[in-house]
């Protein structure tokens, strides 16, 4: 196989920019957001699919998805304000969720 030289470096600067974009995550909702799309009667594959995979889980009989933000680690909030959300199912369906609120 002939090689031009540079054509490797070619190659990782075109390769590179498709994988990074790949591996990005959708950015943290916000509350109005998780508000306007959660609703009663969604499966956990919606969920995750509208929200990413969830920070845990819980396995117990009503199964739990927590979502928490990223940027709650980096913040130095002096006042509360929300830093994720909690959905809740039963029969892998959306009963309830709440918002998680945090310093």
């Amino acid at each position: 196989m002939l090689m031009l030289p540079g054509s490797a470096l070619i190659t990782c600067a075109l390769v590179a920019p498709m994988v990074l974009s790949s591996s990005r995550t959708k950015p943290f909702p916000t509350e109005s957001e998780v508000r306007a799309r959660i609703q009663n009667g969604m499966s956990s594959a919606e969920i995750v699919a509208a929200f990413g995979q969830p920070s845990s889980k819980s396995s117990a009989d009503e199964g739990r998805l927590f979502y928490f933000s990223p940027a709650r680690l980096q913040k130095k909030a002096s006042c509360i304000h929300f830093i994720g959300f909690q959905v809740i199912f039963k029969n892998d369906e959306v009963i309830d969720w709440s918002t998680t609120q945090g310093i």
